[in-house]
């Protein structure tokens, strides 16, 4: 026993409110490590803290008004896609140090990318490059996309991260499923804003393009940004808001163009077709006069030189280039007429007789037309015999057929929702399938041009199952 003035040694000091302060000390040794440890880790890939700390402020701020439970499906399935990307990153210096190259990567098109990225952070560090690097870094024609001046700028930041630049996808393409999921969200409700995350999350070749180090996320990502912003500028009511949407509508635009040839024609087109949709569909009449003008203008369209001549001219080039793409390495599929491939090489078609493409008549450029349009939904169709590579395709395939065709109902259903939202998609969907499906003829590249505008189709794809779950649940079982 003591007295209430003393304290018995090895006895640990109480706090103010009497709980001991052992606690408190343990809980500073956590802290300590904890700041530890991130230092660590800062010093050796600060790309990558930079990146998971972007990721996470996009997944919370996309979370801001859910509900718990949404908020706890939301935050556990997003955290678990972006955590499988940033571990599937974590392979590639395994990778290297397998090959024994300086650096790896997912796909060709990405080592070039941060290759001459690197490059260009060095020419700007005034670092001296051999005279073929120099002339690659600044080549004109081939290769070049302003997406290799923002991971230069990364390396520029954080010095050289051949690795770590792949999660600079990783977060293009989280803001660009956060922006079509509170898009979706305010258009047609929760449920179908959750259900569209799955395959936008784990789609296999939308998964692949968000880990490398390769433009098609940020293409995404603008995307989304362009939507978005053009509804801000619709439906806002304050000044700054508006403001706002027209500068990420400026920026977006900008950047896109110098991305990749096409990408800002289906962006733009994609917009107004979507706005010429909601237009003429406000006002009946207007939707009729459309449907009964449409046809007459059709008809006589070839009859007017400059129209006649600026199409066939448009038709003609993309038939050159889908016949570039036919003879590239890989699977390939023909929708021109068969005669036109009758040649031993692209360069013959080209270049000794350049007059089969230049003599094609109007029939034989519709039915180029018609054939690309339909391919561009349908390839690579897993009826037909394919090679091993393109076979492991056909499960992602038949996730695509599935929600094309729950995009149809889901159209319909969205636009009894939010018209305006739903033309916006439709447009941008028939944008990019009028500009990549012409000028496509590689299965590969098809499917990684198609992932333009594919999260479009699986947002109409997720309403369109939602509105299939509640028919069926109101009819209630058969049986019954």
């Amino acid at each position: 026993m003591t007295s209430s003035g003393t304290q018995m040694p090895g006895t640990p000091i109480a706090a103010a409110g009497g709980a001991p302060a052992a606690p408190a000390a343990k809980t500073l040794a956590a802290a300590a490590a904890a700041a530890a440890s991130f230092a660590i880790a800062f010093a050796a890939s600060p790309v990558t803290i930079v990146s998971a700390l972007l990721a996470a402020a996009l997944l919370l701020w996309a979370a801001r008004d859910l509900t718990a439970p949404e908020r706890r499906w939301f935050l556990r399935l997003s955290g678990t896609a972006i955590a499988l990307r940033f571990a599937v990153t974590a392979l590639l210096p395994l990778m290297a140090l397998r090959s024994g190259a300086p650096y790896a990567a997912w796909f060709g098109d990405g080592y070039y990318n941060i290759e001459r990225s690197i490059w260009l952070r060095d020419i700007f560090l005034g670092i001296p490059l051999a005279p073929f690097d120099y002339f690659e870094a600044f080549h004109a024609v081939y290769g070049r996309t302003r997406y290799q001046f923002l991971l230069a700028f990364v390396h520029l930041l954080f010095g050289r991260s051949p690795f770590a630049a792949h999660l600079v996808s990783v977060v293009l393409y989280t803001g660009a499923v956060v922006v079509l999921f509170r898009l979706a969200k305010r258009a047609y409700g929760t449920a179908p804003a959750m259900l569209a995350l799955v395959p936008l999350w784990f789609m296999p070749s939308l998964f692949a393009w968000s880990v490398s180090a390769m433009k098609e996320a940020e293409m995404v990502c603008l995307g989304a940004a362009v939507l978005a912003a053009t509804l801000g500028l619709i439906r806002s009511r304050a000044w700054p808001a508006r403001l706002l949407s027209a500068a990420v509508l400026i920026i977006a635009m900008a950047a896109l163009d110098g991305l990749r040839a096409g990408a800002l024609p289906i962006v733009v087109g994609g917009l107004a077709a979507g706005l010429l949709l909601r237009a003429v569909t406000r006002r009946s009449w207007a939707l009729l006069a459309v449907l009964a003008a449409a046809p007459a203008a059709l008809w006589m369209a070839p009859s007017v030189p400059g129209i006649a001549a600026r199409a066939g001219d448009l038709v003609r080039t993309a038939a050159h280039r889908h016949i570039g793409y036919v003879w590239t390495p890989g699977e390939t599929y023909r929708v021109l007429d068969e005669h036109f491939y009758n040649y031993d090489d692209v360069e013959e078609i080209r270049l000794a007789q350049p007059g089969a493409i230049s003599r094609m008549t109007h029939p034989e450029m519709l039915r180029f037309l018609v054939r690309s349009a339909i391919s561009f939904f349908l390839v690579p169709e897993v009826w037909k015999p394919s090679g091993e590579r393109i076979r492991w395709l056909f499960p992602q395939q038949v996730v695509w057929y599935a929600a094309l065709l729950l995009a149809v109902p889901g159209a319909l259903a969205g636009w009894r929702r939010d018209p305006l939202v739903t033309s916006l998609l439709l447009g941008s969907i028939a944008a990019g399938a009028a500009i990549i499906a012409p000028n496509s003829g590689n299965v590969a590249t098809l499917i990684r041009h198609r992932d333009m505008v594919s999260p479009f189709v699986f947002v109409l794809a997720a309403v369109g199952a939602c509105r299939a779950v509640r028919a069926v649940a109101r009819r209630g079982p058969a049986w019954r």
